[in-house]
């Protein structure tokens, strides 16, 4: 009979359990790279590392250790490069709806992850984001793009092709305009934006 290894775990704590609820709503298929690597962080964070002197605890401490570190971790997001660029605008545009008058461009949107040279502040998470969404990167907007720049610089790359797809999406749903109201963009996402509108606006941008 094989001997079987004890690995514990502390209990999530009520802010982490909060952010694991929120994932469980979501349809399998609806798993961003943020939720799985949240998930990945909390079993990380909850797990037992005390020492045992025992070799079969230490290798499957050892693979724990090496499936939940996140620089080893390569989630795909199961979103498309769209849907990524909209809930990133999304999430700009709530967080800014009261500040800085009632509309805005895309470059609002970006201006500060330009600045920073980053959307993740992560490499692996740059990395991880344009292995999923290569195929979604518009040709125009990749016909000028050294690939040196690609490799060099994920995370930059990742921030261009992000702005550059978030001007095309807005262009598409309200027409070319210099700023964009803020809340019939939420208004959009909220009520219109389904299955059916994404395939749509893809046939349209691509």
């Amino acid at each position: 009979m094989t001997n079987k290894i004890t690995i514990t775990f502390h209990e999530i704590d009520e802010k982490d359990k909060s952010t694991i609820k929120e994932i469980i709503k979501k349809p399998v298929d609806q798993a961003t790279q943020k939720d799985l690597l949240a998930i990945t962080e909390i079993l990380a964070d909850c797990r037992d590392s005390s020492w045992q002197d025992n070799e079969q605890y230490q290798m499957i401490t050892y693979c724990l250790n090496t499936v939940l570190d996140s620089q080893f971790y390569r989630p795909m997001d199961q979103r498309s490069f769209i849907e990524y660029v909209i809930d990133t605008i999304y999430d700009w545009v709530k967080e800014h709806l009261e500040y800085d008058g009632p509309t805005f461009e895309p470059l609002n949107v970006f201006d500060g992850y330009f600045a920073d040279g980053t959307m993740t502040y992560n490499t692996q998470k740059a990395l991880n984001y344009i292995r999923a969404f290569w195929d979604g990167f518009h040709e125009g907007d990749l016909e000028d793009t050294d690939a040196k720049f690609v490799f060099e610089k994920p995370e930059a790359f990742l921030v261009q092709q992000s702005y550059l797809m978030a001007t095309r999406i807005l262009e598409t749903i309200f027409e070319k305009q210099e700023t964009y109201n803020k809340q019939d963009f939420l208004n959009y996402v909220d009520n219109e934006f389904d299955i059916n509108e994404l395939f749509k606006l893809t046939n349209v941008i691509y």
